[in-house]
């Protein structure tokens, strides 16, 4: 299935590649790129829960900074989110060392 986006006075905004498949007993989108498939309510309910435990921290940084973290994060076997939590731990036992 073609859909076609588009914007205010009809012009086309962009084409989308659609294909629905069967897998598993659930459904599928497909573009072009890659499969998203759609979550089930079970997939819903365990995502929410999941982010009610967890806090979100945003920091800003310049570009080279964060590739640089993320460079090291890679070469330690971490995700970068592992080795940010990992860094403050750290910093902060040996910032309670001292006191």
């Amino acid at each position: 299935m073609l859909r076609l986006y588009t914007i205010a006075k009809g012009c086309v905004y962009g084409i989308v590649k659609e294909t629905i498949l069967r897998r598993h007993g659930r459904h599928e989108k497909q573009t072009e790129d890659h499969v998203m498939p759609e979550k089930t309510e079970a997939q819903k309910r365990a995502q929410k829960a999941y982010m009610d435990k967890h806090a979100l921290i945003t920091i800003r940084m310049k570009p080279e900074d964060k590739e640089a973290i993320s460079a090291h994060a890679s070469a330690q076997g971490e995700s970068v989110n592992s080795f940010v939590k990992r860094a403050i731990k750290e910093t902060m036992e040996r910032d309670n060392k001292t006191e």
